[in-house]
């Protein structure tokens, strides 16, 4: 009775050395999966690898966008002094633009020269038209009193802006002007100038006899001679348009800017 419990000691122990033999023979293969089970997976270094380029990229194209930014507001004001001005281009003698109806009732035209007059002064003396060139140049306007109030006023506004514009400034520049009264009573017409305050040279044809060699109709016109009464400019009426051109001819012939 003695041996059997030695027997069944002797048993338990070579079965625990058993166990303890195939504990510690378990592959390296399969205690490398667990180990590698039990711990988080590390980033690949060939995905780390992958991604540092592309984000390396992406802050390029970034700083690059920068750049054109920066470029594109410092290029503004570069361009902006570097457009320089375009100066504007020199005055000339303006065209006599006239219909073909308009054109028919003249006469004498530009490069022509002014026909020989012989008209009335204020006094009732003659006077030759020749005798009244300026130095330089002269401007003649030639208007009617008309059957109305507005063609009066009219002449008589057009009467002070030459006054104004022309006889004032430019009298010691050559430049001389007059006006002539065409078919209205040289009496009536003087008075009328007194009252409108007109001081320039006026003198009358009542007869239309001059304005018969210039026009077969239509009034008032207007003429920029030079010094031997060649005709430089004219226009067939009186308005704003008609108020600057004579005085961009003026300019251009005296050689202002």
């Amino acid at each position: 009775m003695a041996r059997k419990p030695l027997r069944i000691l002797s048993l338990l122990l070579t079965f625990g050395s058993i166990s303890l033999f195939l504990g510690c023979s378990e592959s390296p293969k399969e205690e490398k999966a667990k180990s590698s089970l039990s711990r988080p997976a590390a980033k690949s270094s060939t995905r780390t690898a992958a991604i540092e380029p592309e984000s390396s990229l992406a802050k390029s194209d970034e700083v690059q966008q920068k750049d054109a930014i920066v470029a594109e507001k410092e290029d503004k004001p570069i361009s902006k002094r570097s457009k320089l001005k375009t100066p504007p281009p020199p005055l000339t003698i303006p065209k006599v633009g006239l219909s073909d109806a308009l054109r028919a009732t003249c006469l004498v035209n530009v490069g022509d020269i002014m026909p020989d007059a012989e008209l009335l002064t204020a006094d009732g003396g003659k006077i030759a038209l020749d005798s009244q060139y300026g130095e330089k140049y002269m401007v003649v306007f030639l208007w009617s009193e008309g059957g109305s109030s507005y063609t009066r006023l009219a002449a008589d506004a057009a009467l002070h802006d030459l006054q104004g514009d022309l006889a004032d400034p430019y009298a010691g520049k050559g430049v001389k002007v007059i006006g002539i009264n065409v078919g209205d009573r040289p009496a009536a017409v003087r008075q009328e100038l007194i009252k409108a305050g007109v001081k320039l040279s006026c003198f009358f044809d009542p007869n239309k006899a001059f304005f018969g060699k210039l026009a077969k109709s239509v009034l008032p016109r207007i003429y920029l001679l030079d010094e031997s009464g060649k005709i430089i400019w004219f226009d067939t009426e009186y308005t704003q348009s008609t108020r600057r051109n004579l005085m961009q001819a003026v300019k251009v012939v005296l050689g202002e800017k």
